[in-house]
């Protein structure tokens, strides 16, 4: 009898150890999920932050060398009326050395710098995401982690698309068809 009870005790504190090694493997593999994902919504958030910034900045940045010009159009505008009068100057001849007022171009130079460094940033942004999405990627497609993550219900659908990278229509046309062209400015 006593033989038993011990048998049975050992038994019993066997499958209890076992039990707490699977749990701790599960408990271990979704933390990892969990910290991974964190870090995707994390990376998602930072690039919507980063291109809402860039393109704020370049929106009112616009507005200025427009704002700009038709001020510099009406000083003009002013400066010959007042000089010529309405209906500018009536003479039969004139000889008449005029020194235009300057467009200021550093107005557009900031703007394209700006867009070019908005454009860097965003770029880092995504870069980060994808360098934590393909890590997960990675865990999540293990033969192990894969079928260990399954059981806890990882990975959630949502992350599929967090991960997906901001393109434009040309890079996307590009790779689907194979075929570089070279870049429009107009």
């Amino acid at each position: 009898m006593q033989k038993i009870k011990g048998s049975a005790l050992i038994s019993l504190l066997v499958i209890v150890i076992l039990e707490m090694f699977v749990g701790g493997i599960l408990l271990s593999y979704a933390n990892k999920a969990v910290e991974y994902e964190q870090n995707i919504n994390k990376f998602d958030r930072s690039s919507q932050n980063a291109l809402s910034n860039y393109t704020l900045k370049v929106k009112e940045m616009f507005q200025v060398p427009e704002e700009y010009k038709n001020g510099l159009q009406n000083v003009i505008k002013e400066t010959f009326e007042g000089r010529y009068g309405e209906n500018g100057s009536q003479a039969t001849f004139q000889w008449i050395q005029e020194q235009n007022i300057p467009f200021d171009s550093s107005l557009y130079k900031e703007l394209q710098i700006v867009m070019s460094a908005g454009r860097d940033e965003f770029k880092l942004s995504q870069d980060r995401k994808l360098e934590i999405c393909t890590q997960y990627d990675i865990l999540t497609n293990k033969p192990v982690s894969k079928f260990i993550l399954g059981v806890v219900g990882y990975p959630s659908a949502d992350v599929v698309t967090k991960c997906r990278i901001v393109l434009d229509t040309q890079t996307i046309k590009t790779f689907e068809t194979g075929i570089a062209e070279p870049i429009q400015l107009r």
